[in-house]
């Protein structure tokens, strides 16, 4: 829809330079034929103003009159020999005419484009809001999405909105889809330029840590852990963790947002493991609520 609306915008500009130079082009004839009529009624306009003037001259050589005095009847000679000449006085009157009536058209044609695109707009807003998409959604339903990626399609698609264009703004508060459009994108770079690179990476999104959290209500036993960990153990059912050499996992925490890379989790699972005991305890009656025991951290 917006190709269709660009390319419509592009035809009106065609229309609209094409129109306007012959507009312009038409006025300025009228005007270099009315300059050029002028011409020719020039040397009879002068030739009486002239006659006019005579008398007037007179005055002025015997100082009866000052050099401005003059120079007003000069004027007033000219104007009057204008009128008195029938063609040249009929081109006057039919030329302020034209201009008067040019300028009343141009300001109508104003108001009559302004007023079009006012109801065009109109009309634009009740279409689209009854016209259904591909998704059988209907236009006007999403309004205030202005992105989808990678694609409408997608399973995973992190849809953007007016809110969100809205937090970009200096001193807003950024949120989880923009965030995770980001690290998408960067997701999708990755497996681009690199995939073999991508084949070793996870990315969680920005529910993943906040879900994570919400058993555990700021605790760390390990029955906390275990409640924690299955919050969200299927986020993971058909992946390994400990194969991947990065985990990534967007934080929000205190109206702030970070980035955790876990780097190679496999070696960190080896070195935990390479501490536990040599041997386990036969039997497993109590119940271990400590923290210092490397395979709860392991095993959560």
């Amino acid at each position: 829809e917006k190709d269709a609306e660009g390319r419509k915008s592009a035809i009106d500009l065609e229309v609209g330079a094409v129109e306007t130079p012959r507009k312009r082009s038409r006025a300025t004839d009228v005007e270099t034929r009315v300059a050029k009529a002028r011409s020719l009624c020039s040397s009879e306009v002068d030739a009486r103003a002239r006659e006019l003037m005579e008398e007037h001259y007179k005055e002025f050589i015997a100082e009866r009159i000052d050099g401005a005095e003059l120079e007003r009847r000069r004027a007033a000679a000219r104007e009057q020999a204008a009128k008195e000449h029938p063609p040249l006085s009929a081109l006057e009157t039919a030329f302020a005419a034209y201009t008067v009536a040019a300028a009343a058209e141009q300001a109508a044609e104003a108001r009559r484009e302004a007023a079009e695109a006012t109801l065009e707009a109109a009309l634009r807003a009740l279409e689209k809001k009854g016209e259904a998409g591909p998704s059988g959604v209907r236009e006007g339903d999403k309004a205030a999405r202005i992105a989808v990626y990678p694609q409408e399609a997608a399973n995973d698609r992190i849809v953007l909105t007016e809110d969100e264009l809205a937090r970009l703004e200096e001193g807003e508060f950024l949120n989880g889809s923009l965030v995770d459009y980001r690290l998408r994108f960067f997701q999708e770079e990755v497996k681009s330029l690199d995939p073999e690179t991508f084949k070793r990476c996870h990315f969680f999104n920005s529910s993943f840590y906040t879900r994570l959290l919400q058993n555990m209500q700021g605790g760390s036993s390990a029955k906390e852990r275990e409640a924690a960990y299955q919050h969200v153990r299927g986020w993971t059912t058909h992946v390994d963790l400990f194969t991947k050499d990065y985990i990534f996992v967007p934080i929000n925490e205190g109206l702030h947002w970070s980035l955790a890379v876990v780097c190679r989790p496999s070696l960190w699972a080896q070195q935990q493991h390479a501490a536990l005991p040599s041997q386990q305890p036969a039997a497993e009656e109590e119940e271990d609520e400590s923290d210092g025991d490397p395979w709860d951290d392991l095993t959560a």
